[in-house]
């Protein structure tokens, strides 16, 4: 608890933290902060811890970028690790190193508990209500519990109970309200960007749990042109922290981890660019490069008015309306390069909006909640019982949501010894 001394709290920081470090800060150690180092009251405190916290955040949506499009068919993985393997067919068993531990769950926990311990630090100090710090990290936590709730199948925030989807969901909806009121309040460009990716977010979990006025009139808020991005930088020193490492796994040394799938390549895209280096990745799969990502400093997309639109026409749709998919669809088809859209049924719709939409968010961490919503209409993600991409013969798998790694269930004193987590599967889909 950061709040109570003498308990201490270290914090990582990234480049964007260090560059507000003062002389009061008195801190000894510019690479590990902790709280009872800084005065909570100072403006100066607040950025440092706020942005360090935001930092993690980035850091580990590299790894959620990676772990989803591995899943769902965004990157063929071309490491030798049997774990990883059974992670891209989507056959994962609960194991304490299994790829969701290493690659994904254990940066998302420490980005959500460094955001968690800002927040909790932030609400305590005067100007909360208006306070753009806490904002941020009220936006980061919700965002991160949001990725965990549509894509493991037991959620846990920061060492507590097991949770539903659902009940993750829910956790995840009182964060970014409380990023909405006070980018509300601020008034501030800042926070009133956090508060608008946060509207997208919001409007994202209300699609996720079929309240779909909900999403329409939230996502109505959000201007077409909104975008907020994660910034990387070139750093090789602090590279895993601070840079793109979506780009750092598909081009590097023993990082080369993916390799853009067959089913995208044949799409001639702009959206979805590629390079073929004519040579073998691995097994039998040809090095293709996704140039999506072009250095370790390329941004990575976090929240969109296009999102945005995307929620709003799939939700109208739901209730019936399909003019915003038909308009959104138009402008996409276009946007791509793509012959125009003639289907007029719902499902014909439904589908060409999953497709397009795959397109426009290729590898930004979208696929895995459209997936759980609609696994019949997503064109790239290969059916259960199709071949795999490798030589191995084991078909994919029907999973769609990562089991809790042992890892944390062995650790965390809310399972009972032996806990095996649920694994949900199509069909049914998502409880």
């Amino acid at each position: 608890n950061s709040s109570h001394a003498p308990r201490r709290v270290r914090w990582s920081l990234g480049l964007a933290a260090l560059g507000l470090l003062a002389c009061d800060t008195n801190v000894l150690n510019p690479s590990l902060i902790s709280t009872s180092g800084l005065n909570p009251a100072t403006a100066s405190a607040q950025n440092v811890l706020t942005l360090s916290a935001q930092q993690s955040a980035w850091a580990a949506y590299n790894n959620i970028v990676y772990a989803e499009g591995a899943f769902a068919g965004e990157a063929w993985i071309t490491s030798i690790s049997t774990t990883v393997v059974d992670f891209g067919r989507r056959t994962e068993s609960p194991q304490p190193e299994n790829v969701s531990g290493t690659t994904w769950w254990g940066p998302l926990q420490t980005a959500l508990a460094a955001n968690e311990q800002v927040v909790a630090l932030l609400k305590t100090v005067a100007g909360a209500d208006t306070s753009t710090n806490l904002a941020r990290a009220s936006f980061y936590a919700g965002m991160l519990i949001q990725h965990m709730a549509e894509t493991s199948c037991v959620g846990v925030i920061t060492g507590g109970p097991a949770l539903t989807p659902a009940q993750t969901l829910d956790s995840a909806v009182v964060r970014l309200q409380r990023a909405i009121a006070i980018g509300t309040a601020n008034g501030g460009k800042a926070a009133d960007s956090l508060g608008k990716a946060a509207d997208v977010a919001l409007a994202q979990i209300y699609l996720q749990k079929k309240q779909y006025a909900n999403a329409i009139t939230t996502a109505a808020l959000v201007p077409a042109t909104f975008s907020l991005v994660a910034n990387y930088i070139v750093n090789l020193a602090n590279q895993s922290r601070v840079s793109n490492m979506v780009y750092e796994g598909a081009v590097t040394g023993s990082g080369r981890s993916w390799v853009l799938p067959a089913t995208y390549q044949a799409l001639n895209d702009p959206r979805v660019p590629w390079t073929d280096l004519k040579r073998l990745a691995y097994d039998p799969l040809e090095f293709v490069l996704s140039t999506k990502y072009t250095s370790d400093a390329s941004p990575i997309r976090l929240e969109s008015g296009l999102e945005a639109s995307y929620i709003s026409a799939e939700a109208n749709l739901q209730l019936g309306n399909t003019a915003p998919a038909l308009a959104l669809l138009a402008a996409r088809h276009a946007a791509g390069g793509n012959p125009p859209f003639t289907g007029s049924t719902a499902n014909a719709i439904l589908t060409d909006l999953m497709d397009q939409k795959s397109r426009d968010f290729y590898m930004e961490a979208k696929m895995m909640a459209d997936y759980q919503r609609n696994p019949a209409f997503l064109p790239y993600v290969a059916p259960a019982g199709a071949a795999f991409y490798w030589s191995n013969p084991t078909p994919f798998g029907n999973e769609i949501c990562f089991p809790l790694t042992l890892g944390e269930s062995n650790a965390n004193p809310n399972f009972p010894p032996n806990y095996i987590s649920p694994q949900y599967v199509y069909p049914p889909g998502m409880p």
